[in-house]
């Protein structure tokens, strides 16, 4: 669309990707030909209920089992689009936290960590918090909210899903088995 000395370009909410549009043969008002240009864009998705879930949840890291001692929350994107986790708040118990500039890959994994655990982890699929909210070890709510407010994942976890009392006792994560499985539920 053009407006006056404006090009507006719109895309559909549902696309996503990476997209190159080219510009050439422009003459201006004055009949003067302006320079042939691209222009690359990057256009994540659009966040919807399950487009990201919860993974994996250390709760307890205490004794250290082969892990630094800290508490970690894994992200999975299930659609097929990138996903800006900046679009989410996530809330732990009542606190609620929104996320950093992150592109979180379609079909990828992310670990949410304490920016006090960066000195341990340097890989790029963790994303560091500066506001980290500690996790109770029998369980809690946790959530993923859009910044309107929509729950698009939630989980009340419990530390009866280990079915073990070694594990319960501090060490050990909780992951979800089948993650297109969205029931939440112990036997996932």
């Amino acid at each position: 669309e053009i407006l006056g000395n404006n090009i507006s370009i719109r895309f559909n909410e549902n696309q996503c990707g990476n997209f190159s549009i080219y510009v050439t043969s422009v003459v201006d008002t004055g009949n003067i030909q302006v320079k042939d240009t691209s222009l690359w864009i990057f256009k994540t998705g659009k966040v919807t209920i399950n487009s990201v879930v919860f993974s994996e949840i250390m709760a307890d890291p205490s004794p250290k089992v082969g892990l630094p001692d800290y508490e970690y929350i894994e992200l999975y994107n299930t659609s097929e689009c990138a996903i800006n986790l900046n679009q989410l708040f996530i809330s732990v118990g009542t606190k609620q936290i929104q996320l950093p500039n992150y592109i979180l890959e379609s079909n990828q994994y992310v670990t949410l960590i304490s920016e006090d655990a960066r000195a341990y982890y340097s890989d790029s699929i963790f994303c560091f918090l500066p506001f980290w909210q500690s996790l109770a070890n029998e369980g809690q709510v946790l959530s993923l909210q859009t910044l309107k407010g929509v729950i698009i994942s939630q989980v009340l976890y419990s530390d009866t899903w280990y079915q073990s009392n070694f594990k319960k006792n501090g060490g050990w994560s909780l992951e979800k088995i089948d993650i297109h499985n969205y029931s939440e539920i112990s036997e996932n």
